[in-house]
């Protein structure tokens, strides 16, 4: 697998600060009701929650994509049918909805549906497929993973794993219904047909089935951590506002204002250690550095870095506008091993940014 994209909303307590800094976006709802739930997700941390018909979304960071990889954590009411995740193409039309029935536990394959972006619930649409009744438990956290290949004239195909096992595959099946190639955006929506309360989703991983082992294959139920710098480990920006650069780092939502760290310096590096990973770990499937950039000239580029023992590799090249916002590379194999991270390499390794130009 291609792992593109993770999130655990584990860097802030307001969902705001995710649409501000983070590319996500608020389709219909309000920040009174869309917010980041603290000790709500299987591991104690963050979820967010979606209202009643409400939906937010992010944009695929590879852009349009026809190969899709996708697992969340989400928990579900009890009383009624809700429209899940949705995969839409750039004019936010639905391509396929996963339906989630919190009165049965039934699993759903849509294509088609309206209403996606907008403060009503899904409708219409194509059923291509349902798993057995009481595939999953409402009022609890569930794993959910999904493989799409988006196509027309029965060349798609959909995979849905359910909590580590296989509970429905969908083969020749059409994906693409809209008349636009693939997808740009996944869009999780609250509960459907008038009932109140909430949908929670968490610890999200975003991927394609492209690549050698393990990244080709659904990875299982993961944990997604979340780690701000704790200290310097070798800076050269100038620090403003807090006396440190890892404390100007640390801070999200970011305070470019007044809190940041600066230069005018060509290949000008900083770099910040972070906690470590606890409990029992089996895998580490990448490690994913985000930093925010912003440039009042923007004329400059910069990149993050990733540093493990003695090398550093370097993330794609951004050029950061005059707003700013957060920029994210993952990293799936260590670079001073070249191969699969440890948890000793995750733990040890750096990470921070640096002026290209």
């Amino acid at each position: 697998m291609a792992i593109t994209d993770s999130e655990s909303f584990g860097f802030s307590s307001s969902f705001q600060d995710y649409v501000t800094y983070a590319n996500w976006v608020l389709l219909a709802g309000s920040y009174s009701n869309e917010q980041i739930v603290s000790g709500n997700n299987p591991f104690g941390g963050n979820s967010v929650q979606v209202q009643s018909s409400h939906a937010i979304a992010k944009s695929l960071p590879t852009g349009n994509t026809t190969n899709l990889m996708f697992g969340f954590y989400f928990k579900v009411l009890s009383n009624g049918q809700y429209g899940a995740v949705v995969f839409s193409d750039s004019s936010n039309n639905c391509q396929v909805y996963i339906g989630l029935n919190g009165t049965n536990g039934q699993i759903s394959v849509v294509t088609g549906a309206a209403n996606v972006g907008v403060d009503s619930n899904l409708s219409g649409g194509t059923t291509l497929g349902t798993t057995a009744a009481s595939s999953f438990t409402a009022n609890t956290w569930n794993f959910l993973e999904v493989a799409i290949i988006f196509a027309t004239a029965s060349g798609g195909s959909v995979s849905v794993n359910l909590n580590g096992g296989n509970v429905l595959n969908l083969t020749s099946v059409t994906t693409q219904v809209s008349g636009i190639t693939g997808v740009n955006f996944f869009v999780f929506k609250g509960p459907a047909n008038g009932n109140a309360g909430y949908n929670y989703y968490s610890n999200i991983y975003v991927g394609d089935t492209t690549g050698s082992a393990p990244w080709n294959a659904f990875l299982g139920e993961v944990k997604v951590a979340a780690f701000n710098p704790t200290a310097n480990d070798a800076v050269q920006f100038t620090p403003n506002g807090n006396a440190n650069n890892y404390q100007n780092a640390a801070e999200y939502p970011p305070v470019p204002g007044t809190d940041f760290n600066q230069t005018a310096t060509v290949n000008n590096q900083d770099s910040f250690t972070h906690g470590s990973l606890s409990g029992v770990v089996k895998s580490v499937y990448a490690v994913v550095t985000k930093s925010f950039m912003i440039d009042p000239s923007g004329s400059h580029t910069m990149a993050n870095v990733l540093l493990s023992s003695t090398s550093t590799a370097q993330g794609i090249t951004n050029t950061p506008s005059t707003v700013g916002k957060v920029y994210t590379d993952v990293f799936e194999t260590d670079p001073a091993t070249s191969v699969q991270w440890v948890t000793a390499g995750a733990n040890a390794c750096r990470n921070g940014y640096k002026l290209l130009s």
